[in-house]
C-alpha cells in the first residue's frame, strides 16, 4: 500500500477543501483527486502507524499490522461467548515485554516476560512468569516458575513449588508445594534453587500447618501493632498474655476474700487493711467470679507477689463460673495488725 507513481503525479499533496454538499457516490459521479488522496492517505497512515513501511507492491499490508495488534483481543458489549483468539501471545500497554508462552499474556510494566504455558505478567518490572498457568502481580525481579505459582508484589523472589505463593516478600524463594510465604532478606537476590530460602513464615494448606519465624500476635490493634492479648515469639517459644489489672479482692468472712474479674488473664491481689490475721500455716481462699470460666476449663493461678508474709498456692477448684484459690502461709506470721499482702496471676483455657 502506497501511494500513486503514475508520471503526472505531483510531488505535493494538493490542499483540502470542505466545499460542497457530502453525499453518495452513483453511476457515473466524477472521483475527484481529493476523495483518493483521502482514501489513500488514509490506509497509508494506518501502515505507518501500526509501524509498516509502505510498498507499492503489497496488497496485504494493512492485515499484515493489524492481525498481531487485533487478533489476540475479542470483545463484545454484552457477551463474548465461549471464544478462541487467533493469537495465543498478547502484550498490553507494556515496554520492552514479551509474551512468547501459549496463552501468555502481559499486561502493563516494563520488561515483563509471560513465557509458560496460560501464564500472565500484570504490571512490575522485570518480572517473569514461567511455570504452565503462573502468574506475577506487580513488584521487580519476580519470578514464578512452578506450576500454578503465584507472586503478589515485593522483590527479587521466586515461587518454585507447585502451587506456592509468596506475598509482600524480598529475596526470598518458596518451593513447598500448595502453601503461601513470605520473608524478607535485605541483601542481594537470591540464586533459584528449588529449595526453600529465606522464609520467615509459612502457611501450608496440605495439612493446614502453620510456621512462623517471628511472633504471632492475636488480639489488640492491628492497626498499630499493639494491645495484643497473647503472643507466640517463634525464636524463644515463649508464650505470653495481657495479665488485665491488679483488682483488689474484697473481704468476705473468716479468711475468704471474693473479687469478679471476667478476662481470661489477670492480677488479683489481697491486702490486709482491716485487721485479718495470716499466720504462719494458716490458709486463705480467694474466690474469683469470672463468666469465662466453664465446668471444663482449666484455670493456672501463681502467687505473683508477696508482702510480709511468704504465700503458696496449695488448691485450685474451678468451677462452672468461678474458680477458688487457696494460698497457705508459709513464711512469717501476718498478725492482725501487719500490712501483709499477697497477689495472684491467672490464666484461664477455655474448652472448645
Amino acid at each position: 500500500m502506497d501511494r500513486n507513481r503514475t508520471v503526472d503525479v505531483v510531488a505535493v499533496k494538493p490542499a483540502y477543501s470542505a466545499d460542497g454538499t457530502p453525499g453518495y457516490f452513483d453511476t457515473g459521479t466524477e472521483v475527484p483527486a481529493q476523495m483518493l488522496n483521502l482514501i489513500t492517505e488514509e490506509l497509508r497512515n494506518l501502515v505507518v502507524a501500526c509501524g509498516g513501511t509502505p510498498s507499492a507492491v503489497d496488497d496485504t499490508q494493512i492485515s499484515t499490522v493489524l492481525a498481531p495488534k487485533i487478533s489476540g483481543i475479542l470483545s463484545h458489549a454484552t457477551d463474548t461467548g465461549v471464544v478462541s483468539t487467533d493469537h495465543k501471545r498478547v502484550v498490553v500497554g507494556a515496554t520492552a515485554s514479551q509474551a512468547n508462552g501459549v496463552n501468555s499474556v502481559v499486561v502493563g510494566g516494563n520488561t515483563n516476560t509471560a513465557s509458560g504455558t496460560n501464564a500472565q505478567v500484570s504490571g512490575g518490572t522485570v518480572n517473569r512468569a514461567s511455570g504452565a498457568d503462573a502468574q506475577v502481580s506487580g513488584g521487580y525481579g519476580n519470578t514464578s516458575s512452578g506450576s500454578e505459582s503465584q507472586i503478589s508484589g515485593g522483590s527479587d523472589n521466586v515461587a518454585s513449588g507447585y502451587r506456592s505463593h509468596v506475598a509482600g516478600s524480598r529475596n526470598v524463594e518458596l518451593n513447598t508445594p500448595n502453601a503461601v510465604g513470605g520473608g524478607y532478606d535485605a541483601g542481594t537476590a537470591i540464586t533459584p534453587s528449588d529449595a526453600n530460602q529465606n522464609l520467615s513464615w509459612l502457611l501450608n494448606s496440605d495439612g493446614g500447618h502453620a510456621h512462623f519465624a517471628g511472633t504471632a500476635k492475636i488480639g489488640g490493634d492491628v492497626d498499630a501493632g499493639t494491645g495484643e492479648k497473647i503472643s507466640l515469639n517463634g525464636s524463644n517459644g515463649l508464650v505470653s498474655v495481657d495479665f488485665d489489672g491488679p483488682d483488689a479482692c474484697a473481704y468476705a468472712s473468716g479468711k475468704n476474700w471474693s473479687v469478679t474479674k471476667n478476662v481470661p488473664s489477670g492480677l488479683i491481689t489481697v491486702v490486709n487493711n482491716s485487721n485479718h490475721a495470716l499466720n504462719t500455716g494458716d490458709e486463705m481462699t480467694i474466690t474469683l467470679t469470672n463468666s469465662l470460666i466453664t465446668s471444663g476449663s482449666a484455670v493456672i493461678g501463681i502467687v505473683s507477689s508477696c508482702t510480709t508474709i511468704a504465700a503458696t498456692l496449695v488448691g485450685t477448684a474451678p468451677a462452672s463460673g468461678s474458680v477458688v484459690f487457696t494460698l497457705r502461709n508459709v513464711g512469717s506470721d501476718g498478725g492482725a495488725d501487719v500490712a501483709w499482702a499477697v497477689g495472684i496471676r491467672f490464666v484461664v483455657i477455655g474448652e472448645l
